[in-house]
């Protein structure tokens, strides 16, 4: 009954650190749009006023949304860290009442691409999340590409979901990708 929406832009600097290495500090600046969907709700007892209350003043809200990360990576390898929802519900906008709890997540990230051939590599990955208070989540990926133009990937996430990734790189800078999540859970 909840739905979320994101719009951000994205920018990172990107420093060599080594002959081979590089080190990128990123940030992202958007908005995020949280709805309770009260069309999706069966209430067991009709007219209840607790629940008419809860919903009166809105049902959405928009909040800022800043995140900001640290990558060292390489041809072969990355290794990386971040934060979302640096702001948490500081900044928004709206009227709702309805509860949006704007929580930090932070993400650890590795992977490394393995050559099979001149033109396919395979790139297995792993990313870590937290947030307090829920346990921490976990996730593997396989990706396979094909002379570094066009790609797809699987993945795993604990007990919640199994993912499907397609990308294309349109050129060095820009890339374009999807991504479904098929629940689990």
């Amino acid at each position: 009954a909840f739905r979320r929406m994101h719009f951000n832009g994205t920018y990172a600097l990107h420093l060599p650190v080594a002959r081979d290495y590089n080190l990128s500090m990123g940030v992202n600046v958007g908005m995020a749009n949280n709805a309770f969907l009260r069309d999706k709700i069966e209430l067991l007892q009709q007219n209840d006023a607790t629940f008419d209350s809860y919903v009166s003043d809105g049902t959405n809200k928009f909040f800022l949304d800043i995140g900001a990360g640290l990558l060292f990576y390489s041809d072969q390898l990355f290794v990386g860290i971040s934060a979302d929802q640096l702001t948490k519900d500081f900044v928004s906008f709206g009227n709702a009442s309805t509860y949006f709890q704007q929580l930090m997540h932070f993400k650890f990230n590795a992977g490394y691409k393995i050559p099979v051939s001149e033109e396919w590599t395979i790139q297995p990955s792993a990313l870590v999340k937290f947030m307090r208070p829920a346990p921490v989540s976990w996730e593997g990926n396989v990706q396979v590409e094909y002379n570094e133009w066009i790609w797809a990937a699987l993945g795993y996430r604990h007990q919640d979901a199994l993912i499907g990734m397609l990308g294309l790189n349109i050129n060095e800078t820009f890339k374009f990708g999807y991504s479904f999540d098929f629940a689990l859970s």
